[in-house]
């Protein structure tokens, strides 16, 4: 039996966290043991969000309410909407917070034994502690969590006497997400986006919105502007906190700049086109492609593109051939350009922009053992051929740079070109591959090298890519993979165009 993890496309925070997760995955195989929340969160986020334990709430319900009465005039005046409905606002601490984010996120492991289900848990405790308010798309009710303001002051270092202009530009913001689900069904609107590169443009096309008309909802307010360039505050915290070696690379930071920073320029080019009536519009038929929130200029409204990406890499190999009586847990998902631009950001390639602009789709098979990753295929669509070679430069540093600052890296072998017989893959024009050694542990906590092996195949305008942590596949058996992928693709390509 496959146990598969299912996930709706209801926020893109978690979409980003839980992608970039798999990204910073190291494949240690069955022996290396690490919990999954220092994997995804590292020691450094750690820090921080144990400095972001409940104090005292900061205001009251009665307060709260009375900030709502105050800011809905403003926003349907800024917004050019009215609101059908003043949402039921309710005050929680963290432990309660952990159960909202669970049922909107509506991540559900389908193994009830497995491991991943205990660090999923530790992961919704972590992301709740990075929250102070939020709009439920499922029950329409505003969540806000005044226990949070008084951490988040002593965090950033921010005088007592802005935190109430802080909970009113929270507020703020969760009131025009409540606004934009009153005309746009945000719930259903996102569980119909097809993949990664839709839910991300949607997703910073709305969180766009709602930070556009925030600062302005604070400027009217006469809030200083030092505060209100704090939002998101989730980005500002990498900013501005006393000791930035805390704070090196934070999934909060990375996805304020590419989905909160990308979203307000792109809601802010269109408004000075267009004002409210374009915005209303655009909401209405938001942008399939995040190039379009990156470049504003590209906006055009288009159909999504509804291609089974997913049927390519689903069963194409029995990895339980090799551990008789394992299971193993697969995940079957997609990235958006928004992910790659965070992805490759600090590998150095002259063309990298413009690579990551001409990936049509990518995609990602990978096979789990509790919490270890322990192999992975990805399927990457170029918009054109002649791209493909120059993508495979782009991927091979990023797997160096990517090993070589995990503290068990131990060496890596030169890539090479490798020959694949053509009874097991044929017509291909590149096929490389490299290993890396890693120092892992095993049951008796003995130290011990374990080889990752990384082959990447190019062929047209498709790279194909298996990396293997465990199973120490032939050349045959992954050309055989890669063979498949090929068909499958022409197969599913020839039934769309007819």
């Amino acid at each position: 039996m496959n146990y598969k993890i299912k996930q709706s496309n209801i926020f893109a925070f978690f979409v980003v966290i839980g992608v970039l997760s798999i990204i910073t995955f190291v494949f240690i195989g069955f022996n290396g043991s690490q919990n999954l929340t220092d994997k995804m969160l590292g020691k450094d986020f750690k820090k921080i969000h144990e400095l972001l334990e409940d104090g005292k709430a900061y205001y009251t319900l009665y307060q709260a309410n009375k900030i709502v009465s105050e800011l809905i005039p403003l926003i349907e005046n800024t917004t050019g909407r009215k609101f059908k409905k003043i949402p039921e606002i309710r005050l929680i601490n963290t432990e309660e917070f952990k159960k909202v984010l669970n049922r909107e996120s509506d991540i559900k492991i389908l193994n009830n034994s497995n491991r991943l289900i205990e660090n999923n848990e530790q992961y919704f405790q972590a992301m709740a502690k990075m929250y102070y308010g939020i709009y439920g798309s499922r029950d329409h009710i505003l969540y806000l969590l005044p226990e949070k303001i008084e951490p988040i002051l002593r965090l950033l270092k921010i005088d007592k006497k802005y935190g109430m202009d802080i909970v009113r530009i929270t507020i703020a913001h969760e009131l025009i997400h409540a606004l934009q689900d009153q005309y746009l069904n945000l719930f259903h609107k996102r569980i119909e986006l097809p993949g990664m590169e839709e839910i991300h443009a949607f997703s910073a096309t709305v969180e766009g919105h709602a930070v556009f008309i925030g600062k302005e909802i604070g400027r009217q307010l006469g809030i200083d502007d030092f505060i209100i360039d704090l939002f998101p505050l989730k980005d500002s915290a990498k900013l501005r906190f006393n000791n930035p070696k805390l704070i090196r690379t934070t999934t909060s930071e990375s996805f304020g700049r590419s989905v909160y920073s990308h979203g307000e320029r792109f809601i802010n080019y269109h408004y000075k086109k267009g004002g409210n009536g374009l915005l209303w519009t655009i909401l209405e038929n938001p942008p399939i492609d995040t190039n379009m929130i990156v470049d504003p200029k590209t906006y055009s409204p288009k159909p999504y593109d509804y291609f089974n990406y997913k049927g390519i890499l689903a069963n194409l190999y029995n990895y339980n051939e090799h551990y008789k009586n394992h299971k193993f847990v697969y995940e079957n998902t997609s990235l958006s350009k928004l992910d790659l631009r965070i992805m490759f950001k600090n590998i150095d390639l002259p063309q990298k922009s413009l690579l990551i602009s001409k990936v049509k789709h990518y995609q990602f098979y990978s096979v789990y053992s509790y919490d270890s990753l322990l192999a992975q295929i990805t399927f990457i669509l170029l918009e054109d051929r002649e791209y493909t070679s120059q993508y495979i430069s782009l991927r091979e540093k990023f797997i160096q740079h990517k090993f070589q600052n995990i503290d068990h890296y131990l060496n890596k072998d030169s890539w090479k070109d490798i020959y694949i017989n053509k009874n097991c893959l044929d017509s291909i024009d590149f096929a490389r591959q490299t290993s890396i050694t890693l120092e892992v542990i095993d049951s008796s906590k003995n130290k011990m090298p374990k080889k990752n092996i990384h082959t990447i195949v190019g062929k047209k305008n498709m790279v194909v890519i298996h990396n293997d942590g465990a199973f120490n596949l032939t050349p045959c058996d992954i050309g055989i993979i890669f063979s498949k992928i090929f068909k499958r693709y022409q197969k599913a390509k020839s039934k769309t165009n007819q």
